[in-house]
């Protein structure tokens, strides 16, 4: 079964710059795939089209049999993304606020926001610093506070 299907994706920026042209990939449940490239060879403009941060000018991308460009909000809910700055991630006043903010906007019961922010702050080893703030976390502190504030949206 196919999790992602990508046909004839390209994507031009508004300067002219093409970042993808006619790219076609197909990843199978279970694969590990890697994406490798050098700076500005369209890596992260193809991520961003996974979970609709960006839309196909031409082409089509599928994600779990879902066609993106015609469910932004499904997509973004079964597509999590860490950044490569995961300061430009953190939103939340403590670090426990960060990890819920996923969860609170999809209008969750209180205890269940609490239930995953626990959950996913212990699976990076950051429930102990949940009331300290964000910005103040050493970087690979951070990049674990974005994994976490994605793992709460159960991608």
């Amino acid at each position: 079964m196919s999790i992602v299907e990508i046909e004839s994706l390209s994507h031009r920026y508004g300067n002219g710059a093409v970042a993808l042209d006619d790219v076609n990939l197909r990843i199978e449940a279970g694969q590990f795939v890697v994406i490798a490239g050098a700076n500005g060879s369209g890596k992260t403009t193809l991520l961003r089209h996974l979970n609709g941060l960006l839309l196909p000018q031409a082409g089509t991308v599928i994600v779990a049999g879902m066609n993106v460009s015609k469910n932004l909000k499904r997509a973004r809910q079964i597509v999590g993304m860490v950044f490569q700055d995961a300061d430009s991630q953190i939103v939340g006043e403590t670090v426990f606020d960060d990890v819920a903010f996923g969860p609170e906007n999809l209008n969750l019961p209180e205890e269940e926001v609490r239930r995953r922010v626990m959950e996913a702050l212990e699976a990076v080893g950051l429930w102990h610093l949940r009331r300290r703030r964000p910005h103040l976390l050493s970087g690979g502190e951070k990049r674990r506070l974005a994994i976490a504030g994605v793992l709460t949206t159960s991608p």
